[in-house]
């Protein structure tokens, strides 16, 4: 084999490990995603429809989960960055409301 196609190679290793370490990085995320219980909750409760900020919040303090609207919002970018929910817009109320993913329907699977 050529010495300029084993550079060719290697290359491509370095390329391949940079994506094995995002891969890596975001199971990682994911995981930590769905499976802290707040957040467990919050995909439990977009899971049956899109929701506003507030009425996540209001449905996660009935359940003694949550009573601070800071950390509804560190949980929701945390979900977010796991690709578990989406922002959406209401066309009709302008409102912003949290879908969940694909990636965020794992929640049907885990014990709760």
């Amino acid at each position: 084999m050529p010495l300029e196609r084993r550079e060719d190679l290697s290359e491509s290793w370095s390329k391949h490990e940079k994506t094995a370490d995002e891969t890596r990085e975001f199971h990682t995320l994911y995981l930590k995603a769905v499976n802290h219980p707040i957040r467990h909750a919050i995909l439990e409760i977009v899971n049956q429809k899109p929701m506003t900020k507030d009425e996540i919040f209001e449905l996660l303090k009935k359940q003694d989960l949550l009573n601070e609207k800071d950390m509804l919002k560190y949980h929701l970018d945390f979900l977010e960055k796991g690709h578990c929910i989406e922002k959406i817009s209401d066309q009709q109320t302008k409102k912003i409301l949290y879908k969940i993913t694909q990636e965020g329907t794992v929640v049907d699977y885990l014990d709760k």
